[in-house]
């Protein structure tokens, strides 16, 4: 667990991850829904937290609707404002500029509980209670944690335990402090959550560290002594030499540049295992949702030479095809050539078997 973390390139991080997926989804896609939210991100914390967040941001909402003219308690219209809720919560839609800021933020919240669980919860206390802790909506939020959970579960039970009703936000920070330090062999290992971070952009926890300032050495002054002629010169010390710096943080350009191997490596993986026996496949009607997000990178990458519109419009072609022979004769005129497709590769083999499931 890292006690200072350096915010403003957790924030970066957060903001080029949320934007790479975001771009990636909307080639094929107008709106995300409440069903897509919930597996968008490989990391299931993320997704779990950008669910929270919508609904919190939408109970606010919900709370400055609440007319002073009006009797919300009655019976009648508590019910009616709870199917009302119901109804409209199984039918979410996110445009791409409402969704990725939620996005962003559910991956910052995400590396937050990672790597510094202490820091997250006494920031969500700060943010969700003025000054009294309320048991119940501590166990509302356990719902959405699921990274270093036993954190936030301590602070439950212990409550419970001591028959408090409500708790002080500065006492809970403290009861978070003995959790923490008492669990601490339970804290949730960061390196396996950097590893499927990094399948779509490297994550390189050393930057998210905060590096002390530089030490500056005193100014000395030079005293000039006169020198008897019979004296043997002094031995002269060898000049000063400034410590090393520690390792220089990478701009987000760099850090782009130097994952785009790694990460066309780790997204090959993903098409392994795609080949199923025939009597195994099931027929498609759309080729874009066909392809899941992980699928979609790698045939972008690798196919397409990163060209996602180039990707878009052959699979826009494709679906004007009639049959697998006119749509194999097409990817290979127009595309494989153009592109240099390795035919006996997993990629292409995946592409094409995708393709082949939509004129069975």
């Amino acid at each position: 667990m890292m006690d200072k973390l350096n915010v403003s390139a957790l924030k970066e991080y957060s903001l080029a991850y949320a934007k790479r997926l975001s771009d990636y989804f909307f080639i094929d896609n107008e709106l995300v829904t409440g069903k897509q939210m919930l597996r968008f991100c490989d990391v299931q914390q993320v997704n779990l937290l950008m669910v929270g967040g919508l609904f919190e941001a939408w109970q606010r909402e919900i709370n400055r609707f609440r007319s002073p003219y009006f009797d919300y308690e009655a019976t009648e219209v508590k019910e009616t404002l709870k199917a009302f809720l119901d109804t409209a919560s199984r039918h979410i839609a996110v445009k791409k500029t409402d969704f990725e800021p939620l996005l962003s933020k559910a991956v910052y919240d995400t590396l937050l509980l990672i790597f510094s669980p202490r820091q997250y919860f006494k920031e969500w206390l700060s943010e969700a209670f003025q000054e009294e802790i309320a048991p119940a909506r501590l166990q509302e939020y356990l719902k959405y944690i699921q990274i270093n959970k036993f954190i936030l579960k301590g602070l439950i039970e212990r409550m419970g335990s001591e028959a408090r009703a409500s708790l002080p936000v500065a006492e809970a920070s403290r009861w978070l402090d003995e959790i923490i330090h008492s669990r601490a062999e339970q804290l949730e290992e960061p390196r396996k959550f950097e590893e499927v971070f990094s399948e779509k952009l490297l994550l390189d926890a050393q930057s998210f560290t905060s590096e002390p300032a530089p030490v500056v050495p005193p100014v000395s002054i030079l005293v000039v002594e006169a020198i008897p002629a019979n004296r043997e010169s002094a031995t002269e010390e060898p000049p000063f030499a400034p410590p090393r710096n520690g390792p220089i943080e990478l701009s987000l350009n760099e850090r782009f540049s130097k994952e785009q191997q790694t990460l066309n490596d780790s997204l090959r993986q993903a098409t392994k295992g795609t080949t199923l026996d025939r009597q195994l496949k099931t027929r498609i009607e759309n080729i874009k949702s066909a392809i899941p997000l992980n699928q979609k990178f790698v045939f972008i990458n690798e196919l397409f030479k990163g060209d996602a519109a180039a990707y878009h419009q052959a699979l826009n072609e494709l679906e004007q095809c009639s049959t697998y022979q006119s749509a194999n004769q097409l990817l290979r005129e127009s595309y494989a050539k153009a592109y240099g497709w390795n035919m006996d590769g997993e990629e292409a083999e995946a592409f094409f078997e995708i393709i082949e499931r939509k004129f069975y």
